[in-house]
């Protein structure tokens, strides 16, 4: 798609789904074309630049809680000629209250579970004992965010508590279906290189019914990574 980021450790980045995200991003090319769209949660800025070479939107929109986040998508947008309006805070309440809904809402949020010691090493991986804490938060905290007719665009690996996560998009009006997914593959050391004994802290997520994933061999396990489209009008238009 011809865009160049720049990264930084402390800033939430996951290449394992960016092709993922493109091939969800040529599904909604059409429906999609103009829209208003919101990058929560933003990072590097990835999904809002890839959302503006695909879905030309009206207005893009960034949102951290990170300073440094937002000060890097707002440079990575600058360096690849994109025009968008960046805020610093914590998801829907960093945007001005002036700004109209959106039609489309993107969100890659962190989500990995794991103990309290991973949100103090790696915070930008952190979603929770479970990995859902923020997908319960962005749909929430939706409210009139969402224009009509408006979806919420979530990248989501089975790491993250599966069934907390639909039941709280399903519990605020939200239907779902997958518009991408492919299978992922974690590899032992690199599990535990975010947390020390991370790896058997998933392993026990997955016994507990928190988790879906499959050993493959010793040293590492699988599992999926999907693209969800969440819509409280159902999905003609999308």
């Amino acid at each position: 798609m011809g865009v160049r980021i720049k990264t930084g450790r402390s800033v939430h980045f996951d290449p394992e789904n960016v092709q993922l995200f493109i091939n969800a991003l040529l599904n909604l090319q059409k429906s999609r074309q103009g829209a208003r769209v919101l990058d929560l949660g933003c990072g590097t800025g990835l999904w809002g630049l890839l959302a503006s070479k695909i879905l030309n939107p009206s207005i893009l929109v960034m949102v951290d809680n990170d300073p440094c986040s937002v000060e890097l998508a707002r440079n990575n947008a600058a360096s690849n000629e994109i025009v968008c309006e960046t805020y610093c805070g914590d998801l829907y309440q960093a945007i001005p209250a002036d700004i109209p809904p959106f039609d489309v809402v993107l969100c890659n949020p962190p989500q990995t579970g794991g103990p309290l010691r991973l949100k103090e090493e790696r915070p930008d991986k952190y979603g929770g004992e479970d990995g859902a804490d923020f997908f319960d938060l962005l749909a929430r905290d939706s409210g009139g965010w969402i224009a009509d007719g408006g979806c919420i665009i979530f990248s989501q690996h089975g790491l993250a508590h599966p069934k907390r996560v639909l039941d709280s998009f399903h519990s605020r009006g939200y239907s779902l279906r997958i518009i991408a997914e492919q299978e992922r593959v974690f590899e032992r050391d690199a599990v535990n290189a975010a947390c020390e004994g991370l790896w058997e802290y998933q392993l026990k997520a997955e016994k507990e019914g928190r988790a879906e994933l499959e050993l493959s061999g010793e040293r590492c396990f699988t599992s999926w990574q999907r693209v969800y489209l969440a819509s409280r009008d159902g999905f003609a238009s999308n």
